[in-house]
């Protein structure tokens, strides 16, 4: 191969990477555009169905987003999930989300209302613990502060055997493990499956408390 195929080749290369970098960036900023237009909100009677500790759901904005939901092809289109706080008339979200989405990224407490405001309308799901007690609830928001004092950042490496860094799923499934003792994540032959949404709603030990993928009600 002469150097100037070579060159060529080169030229070539790098020019599909920076048009795949534009790409991406002119999705984002699109997608942004909505999120920054979006008001979608859960209705208070859907609220009052909310428990502490319940697991939410949601399909947000973004090429990223985009990408895990139709990679998964799963029953529902999800692409992040996290675990609902709820004191007196709060209601809060933990999660681990990447800088890609927000400025302050890995764990992190966020108000429910910005959370669903950055998920795409009717996408929203909450699942809940069947057996869940009061004592594991407490143990739970124990893990929740400690965890959000630790400041631990998203893992992009989704190791899920490195608990210094977590994802979204990892978060949810080590809290749950260590307050309730109940793997959560649970696909095909009992294993835990923590990149994939459907091992969780599908959990024979978790009952749908709301799901406006199904049942598409109105939310403002």
């Amino acid at each position: 191969m002469t150097k100037r195929i070579v060159v060529i080749l080169l030229i070539i290369s790098f020019l599909l990477i920076v048009s795949y970098i534009y790409y991406v960036y002119q999705y984002n900023t699109n997608a942004k555009k909505q999120e920054q237009k979006s008001t979608y909100m859960l209705h208070a009677q859907v609220k009052n169905k909310i428990q502490d500790g319940d697991i939410i759901l949601r399909n947000g904005f973004g090429w990223i987003s985009d990408k895990i939901s139709a990679h998964l092809n799963e029953t529902f289109n999800i692409s992040h999930c996290g675990i609902i706080r709820k004191k007196e008339t709060s209601l809060q979200v933990l999660h681990s989300e990447s800088s890609s989405i927000l400025s302050n990224e890995g764990v992190q407490l966020q108000n429910l209302d910005d959370f669903t405001k950055t998920s795409k309308k009717n996408s929203i799901i909450i699942l809940r613990l069947k057996k869940i007690t009061s004592s594991q609830i407490k143990k739970m928001d124990q893990l929740i502060d400690l965890y959000v004092k630790q400041d631990i950042k998203f893992d992009y490496k989704f190791d899920s055997k490195d608990s210094i860094k977590m994802f979204c799923t990892e978060l949810v499934w080590n809290i749950y493990k260590n307050a309730t003792h109940t793997k959560i994540f649970i696909g095909k032959n009992n294993k835990p499956n923590l990149l994939q949404f459907n091992s969780l709603y599908q959990n024979p030990n978790l009952k749908i408390i709301i799901n406006q993928q199904l049942t598409n009600k109105k939310a403002f």
